[in-house]
């Protein structure tokens, strides 16, 4: 009886040692993280907080929709093609896929996959803007083909915040609205409301397309960056306004499905320069700051590839680098000329 009351004793102590070893451990992992923090995948580790770029100019190129997709060494080579040809800024879209009026899917892989794309691009000096657009399977554009219906909007207030999240998420520097924002089946103060409530989720800059057809100029005091079509007449309002203008090419690029009819596939190129060298011609004629956004699938190819001398589009986009740096300087001369004048080397030998 004896043995066995010892050896119940001896059992219970050595279970009281394990239990308590076991609660150190997890204290220890809960605190410092241990060996766990080996464990966990890279991407999940706290990093840094992306730097803001919301300052510079926007010299921007629209990526290709298949971008996530490449390479994490691809996408440097092209990272650092765009900026040795002058470029500040990319816009990622996301496609949405609009079989019917009622409603709209996409992938919640695509926007993981996105966060880690804009975060590597970020890393390169890169500013991000994110775009949703939509794809029925023969048409891809800001805003869908048909008229939606009502019920379209449920899923259309999802997506927004879903999109407001992942820029969140990623650091992206601006959110640009598609053309239904605005729309008069939801009213102004809704819409306004909206805004606001997605404001709280994302802190950085909510910007709208405002072609004719589109967000409506309505909004303008409430958005942080207006979008207008390079070929579209823009009015005096939007000339004048201090929100920033950003020009955009109208490429006139040709999709089709994949072997899935939600997945859209670029067939053809627009391979035409002229609304390309337009646009940068309208941009003097305005004498703005020069914010621009060069689409298509010919823009990414010209600048986002190794620098050639005989590249006219690189050339270009490198001149209104150039002009910007001439108009700043022409800007900040009176502040120069007030300045006192540093005497060019202390005397050190005094009478």
């Amino acid at each position: 009886m004896r043995s066995d009351e010892r050896n119940r004793a001896r059992e219970r102590t050595t279970a009281w040692f394990i239990i308590a070893v076991m609660a150190a451990a997890m204290l220890y992992f809960a605190s410092v993280g241990g060996l766990l923090r080996g464990l966990l995948p890279a991407e999940e580790a706290a990093s840094p907080p992306p730097a803001d770029l919301s300052h510079i100019t926007r010299r921007a190129v629209q990526l290709p929709l298949s971008f996530p997709s490449f390479s994490t060494e691809r996408i440097n080579r092209h990272a650092e093609a765009l900026r040795s040809n002058a470029v500040t800024w990319c816009e990622l879209r996301i496609p949405l896929w609009t079989p019917t009026t009622r409603n709209l899917e996409y992938s919640s892989y695509d926007l993981r996959r996105s966060i880690a794309v804009i975060r590597q691009l970020k890393a390169h000096g890169l500013g991000i803007t994110l775009a949703p657009v939509y794809w029925d399977g023969k048409h891809m554009a800001a805003i869908p083909q048909t008229s939606v219906a009502r019920a379209f909007f449920r899923a259309y207030r999802s997506m927004l915040f879903d999109m407001a999240e992942t820029c969140s998420a990623a650091g992206a520097d601006s959110f640009l609205l598609d053309g239904v924002f605005g729309a008069d089946m939801v009213s102004a103060a809704d819409w306004l409301h909206l805004l606001n409530e997605l404001r709280d989720v994302y802190a950085g800059s909510i910007e709208a397309r405002m072609s004719p057809g589109q967000t409506p100029t309505l909004y303008l005091p409430h958005i942080d960056g207006v979008h207008v079509e390079s070929d579209q007449e823009i009015s005096e309002r939007l000339r004048t306004s201090d929100i920033p203008l950003q020009l955009r090419t109208a490429a006139r690029d040709r999709y089709v499905p994949s072997s899935e009819p939600w997945l859209p596939m670029l067939a053809d190129a627009d391979t035409s320069m002229h609304s390309m060298f337009s646009a940068l011609d309208e941009l003097i004629v305005l004498d703005v700051n020069g914010d621009f956004v060069l689409t298509g699938a010919t823009a990414f190819d010209l600048l986002g590839n190794e620098r050639r001398a005989d590249n006219p589009l690189a050339v270009r986009v490198r001149a209104m680098r150039q002009r910007g740096i001439d108009r700043e300087l022409m800007n900040r001369q009176p502040e120069f000329r007030s300045a006192p004048i540093p005497a060019s080397e202390p005397d050190s030998h005094p009478d």
